[in-house]
């Protein structure tokens, strides 16, 4: 898992921004969680991580993109939902649940 995040982490680097939704750490007596390792790799190889939690990812993604851009989304849990919540129109709302 290690040598996957660093290269993921690495990949990253190559987007003009990086968001992370953080999550609970889960214990391994083989190291860090994956995601502490790409967050690692991304920054080690200059990438702009940002950090930011919940619902709030969708309106950082959203500030952040601009008209051509693509936005990438991979996880589970909250982040499965980001993508709706990108594309729902700014007089709809959406609600994941």
């Amino acid at each position: 898992m290690r040598v996957l995040g660093t290269r993921m982490g690495a990949a990253l680097a190559a987007a003009d921004e990086v968001v992370i939704l953080p999550r609970a750490a889960v214990p391994s007596p083989a190291g860090p969680a994956p995601r502490a390792e790409i967050e690692g790799a991304a920054v080690r190889a200059g990438a702009r991580v940002r950090q930011v939690g919940g619902l709030e990812a969708a309106d950082a993604v959203a500030a952040l993109a601009a008209p051509g851009d693509v936005v990438l989304t991979m996880g589970v849990g909250e982040v499965a939902g980001l993508g709706a919540l990108l594309l729902a129109p700014a007089d709809r709302p959406l609600s994941v649940v």
